[in-house]
Formats: C-alpha cells, sequence, structure tokens
C-alpha cells in the first residue's frame, strides 16, 4: 500500500528531453527577484536555465577567440559605470529579426551617455556576416563570437537574448523584450556606481551528496515482453496526451503503464496505479499508454472519466515504446530512472513501495551526480553545435 504525499516528463507529444533542470537564479549573495527574473519566462525551459546561470554575476570579458566587424569594441572592464545592453543575434532566421529591432528599441536612449549597446553574432551563420550585416545597419559594435565563447558563458544559444549589464558589471536582466528594454534600462541607471565594489565574482558550488548508490537490479520474470531491464530506452514519443502527467519528468523517475480500455485486468489496476502516484507525488511520474485507435469513444463506451485517474495518460496508436519492450500482454509495467534507463518490467499489482523506494534511492544519488544546484557555468551548447556544423 501506499500512503503518503511528497514534493518539470517534459512530456509532450514527441520527444522527451531528460537534461536536469534548475529554477535556481541565485546572485553571490541572494536570490534574484522576480522583477529581475520575469523575461526568462519568454524562452524554453532549456534556454531559460542556461541564461539564468549567468544572472547575478560579472558579465563575462569578451574572449581572445572572438573578433570585432570594423572597429574594434570597449573591453567589458572599461565599461564599469555604465549600463551594458549586451544583444545576440544572427544574420538569419529569428536571429535576424532581433537586429532588425534592436535599432528601434535603443532609439529613446540615444541620448544617454551611459548606456552603451554592444551585439554579438553567434556562431550560426558567422561565415557570411561581413556580407550581411551591413545591411542590418545596426550602428553600434559588432562582435563576432566565432567559437561562441562568449555567448556559451551567459547560456545564450541559438534564439537571440538581449542583456542589460549594471553599473557593477554584473548581468541583471536578460530575454528582456523590446518593447521593455527603454523601462529596464532607465531603472539601471537610476542606480548609483560604487567603484569600491567589485563585481560578483562566480564561485563554484560542490554539492556534499551521496553518489555512490547503485541501482537494484531484478530477477523476477517480466511477464508477457521483452526483458529490457538495465538497456537505455528510446526517446519518448506518443502521438497524444490525453491528460497530463503530474508534472515535469526531468530527472525523475518514470512508470509506463501499458494498457487498454477494453482490458479488465488493466481497468482492475488503475485504483494501484493512482495509489501509486498519490504515494510519491510528482517524485514519480506514472503515465498510462494506450495503443487504441478510438481511445476516446471506448472511454466513453467503458465510463471511464479523467478524474477516474490520478496519473497521466497517453495515446500511441504506433506502439513506439510498446514495441520496444515486446508486449505481448497487458498491462505491463516498466520503470524507467532519470537517464531513461529501464529498471523494472512486470505486472503493476507486483510494483510496491520497496521496489519503488529502492530505485527512487538511486535515482536521487543519479541526478546528484549529473546536476548542481544552479550556481554553475551555463553549459557549452556552442562547443557541441560547431562539432556538430563544421561548415556552420
Amino acid at each position: 500500500m501506499f500512503g503518503r504525499s511528497r514534493i518539470t516528463f517534459a512530456l509532450a507529444a514527441g520527444l522527451f528531453l531528460l537534461s536536469p533542470l534548475t529554477e535556481s537564479h541565485a546572485t553571490a549573495q541572494q536570490e534574484l527577484s522576480r522583477e529581475e527574473t520575469k523575461w526568462l519566462d519568454r524562452l524554453p525551459k532549456e534556454d531559460a536555465n542556461a541564461v539564468a546561470r549567468s544572472m547575478g554575476w560579472e558579465a563575462p570579458a569578451f574572449p581572445d577567440s572572438a573578433r570585432w566587424l570594423g572597429e574594434p569594441g570597449p573591453a567589458m572592464e572599461d565599461l564599469r559605470g555604465k549600463v551594458v545592453l549586451v544583444q545576440t543575434f544572427a544574420t538569419r532566421g529569428a536571429g535576424r529579426s532581433a537586429a532588425a529591432r534592436l535599432a528601434r528599441s535603443i532609439e529613446p536612449l540615444a541620448d544617454e551617455a551611459d548606456f552603451v549597446t554592444i551585439a554579438v553574432h553567434t556562431p550560426e551563420g558567422i561565415d557570411r556576416a561581413k556580407e550581411l550585416v551591413p545591411a542590418l545597419k545596426l550602428n553600434v559594435p559588432v562582435l563576432l563570437d566565432e567559437k561562441g565563447a562568449w555567448c556559451d558563458s551567459v547560456g545564450a544559444f541559438r534564439r537571440p537574448v538581449t542583456y542589460l549589464i549594471d553599473r557593477q558589471g554584473n548581468v541583471r536582466y536578460a530575454s528582456v523584450s523590446a518593447r521593455k528594454i527603454e523601462e529596464a534600462a532607465r531603472k539601471l541607471l537610476a542606480e548609483s556606481y560604487d567603484a569600491e565594489t567589485p563585481p560578483n565574482e562566480r564561485e563554484e558550488a560542490t554539492l556534499e551528496i551521496d553518489t555512490e548508490v547503485k541501482f537494484p537490479t531484478f530477477t523476477s520474470p517480466v511477464g508477457s515482453s521483452t526483458d529490457q531491464r538495465g538497456k537505455q530506452a528510446p526517446p519518448f514519443y506518443v502521438e497524444k496526451i490525453w491528460k497530463e502527467p503530474v508534472g515535469d519528468a526531468s530527472g525523475k523517475v518514470v512508470v509506463l503503464d501499458f494498457w487498454a480500455t477494453w482490458c479488465g485486468p488493466c481497468v482492475a489496476a488503475i485504483p494501484h496505479m493512482n495509489d501509486m502516484q498519490r504515494y510519491y507525488g510528482n517524485e514519480v511520474v506514472c503515465l498510462g499508454i494506450s495503443d487504441e485507435t478510438s481511445f476516446d469513444s471506448q472511454m466513453l463506451k467503458r465510463g471511464l472519466k479523467k478524474n477516474d485517474f490520478a496519473y497521466g495518460l497517453a495515446v500511441d496508436t504506433s506502439g513506439t515504446l510498446k514495441k520496444f519492450f515486446g508486449v505481448r500482454g497487458i498491462p505491463h509495467v516498466a520503470v524507467l530512472s532519470g537517464d531513461w534507463v529501464v529498471r523494472w518490467q512486470g505486472h503493476p499489482s507486483s510494483l510496491n513501495q520497496s521496489v519503488l523506494d529502492s530505485i527512487l534511492k538511486a535515482n536521487q544519488a543519479l541526478v546528484a551526480a549529473n546536476s548542481d544546484d544552479g550556481s554553475g557555468p551555463p553549459p557549452a551548447r556552442w562547443v557541441e553545435w560547431l562539432v556538430s556544423n563544421p561548415k556552420r
């Protein structure tokens, strides 16, 4: 039996992303206010989390691997005492639109002597930057970040990001919308500059968490299916989410229940699945997957409603994951850890608290070993992109 309740399966029809996510927006002394992080909501989670890691910290110096287009621009350390806007952009796609909006956004600040704007071209399409950038009529210094070193240091990837750096040299705002640039900049311009106070230098955090726990192994028969325990499952895919799961499954233990509305034992297992989901809250994400082509009408025919389920439901008539598990008889449950490795398989009634607790304990160590508290630097995504796109 399950009887407790505790503590985002970025789950949608399509690919399931497993990268651990953090909501920490810590500065060197304290968390940034909601006012200073609100624009991050405009970004996809992966981008928002990367950008957030730069906020509150000293704006990084422009790297030696970057070069200026035309006349050299200022060094970041020479801009102390000023408010600096840095716009990442590219000469194609969404990045080009950002560059086109930049001139209009900063026009009301043209008379502010302490306001400086710099545009940073990302590695994508940079080979044609010298040819294409002049047509954008930016009229601000343009840095060509050929290796993506500066962009990686502030979490900017393929989507354009607008950063505002305060007089002390710290990244204060990021992903600022074009219509809010003037308002945000004037707020920072109104602040005084203390030449005796240095920018917030990042200190790497160390997690003191036991990461030596190993995943338990199970030898009981898996039932009418292929034994995939210990193997990496394929990327998550379903055609439709019929009922949203309890939360984001990134790094979480996931329980997949292959079932159908016409299956008596499957329906009989619903209360057990409900108890399990309620017991663990969103520490465990349960999802029932049916491959029925007429799922909606069958639910109605069987008198089943969304409120009968405490967990998520999905439909995939292609049976993508069902085929991987070689499911020949339902109900069949598979438990996967945060690295998307199969840890347990069997009938849902055999999945008890002892089994799940042992998997959860190991999964917590796994997540701790592969993530941090959000105070570390953003991931070096451009490094990977350049390897995969040598011609850019």
